[in-house]
């Protein structure tokens, strides 16, 4: 984490052993080192570095995100869509423009997704990014969806692609959920992101 911090994606001696040695612990045997090291190297990939080149290896990280998002293992596909979402975000923030190619490949993702881990891991990267072109899927996701905790991260990234089209199911959402907490909590976050000021009164 603190080398997601650090880290860019210039030539300096020092990030490029950065860089290596989180690829190298995203295959430690422990698993919580290998989310972390998935996630600061979206961290890492998201941040233009200095000198001639300052996005040298963009490519190579976002090649191997987006690999451990199709092909890695299980439990590393939903902290590889964090860290595509952290990434791109990143690169925009920094003056650049996302990939649309990774973009789409994390949306594809989110549709094909069955599992609530990942589901709501890949709704987050989304919003998280900020990609206007999620909200249908991230609609579909939301009402086939029947995990509480789930669909509050959808109602969440929702919010953080500002998808107006959502409101209205996410007022369903909170009308449905007075002793539902946790979901109650996350749709009136994704509401209050769109703005909706009827939202206020409800609550």
């Amino acid at each position: 984490l603190a080398f997601g911090q650090l880290g860019d994606l210039d030539e300096d001696p020092e990030d490029v052993l950065i860089r290596e040695r989180l690829l190298s612990s995203s295959t430690n045997a422990d698993a919580q080192v290998k989310n972390f090291s998935v996630l600061a190297l979206g961290q890492v990939g998201g941040r233009p570095g200095d000198g001639a080149a300052p996005r040298a290896a963009e490519s190579e990280v976002r090649q191997e995100l987006l690999k451990t998002l199709s092909r890695g293992k299980t439990q590393l596909k939903p902290w590889a869509g964090l860290g595509i979402g952290v990434m791109e975000r990143g690169l925009v923030d920094a003056g650049g423009q996302a990939s649309s190619g990774a973009l789409a490949a994390l949306r594809d993702a989110l549709a094909s997704a069955k599992t609530p881990r990942e589901v709501g891991a890949f709704a987050i990267g989304l919003g998280i990014a900020r990609d206007g072109d999620s909200h249908a899927v991230l609609l579909d996701k939301l009402e086939a969806m029947d995990h509480d905790e789930t669909r509050g991260y959808l109602a969440i990234a929702l919010g953080l692609v500002d998808s107006r089209d959502a409101i209205e199911p996410i007022q369903r959402v909170v009308s449905e959920s007075k002793y539902r907490g946790p979901l109650l909590q996350s749709a009136a976050i994704g509401l209050g992101l769109l703005g909706d000021k009827q939202l206020v009164g409800q609550l």
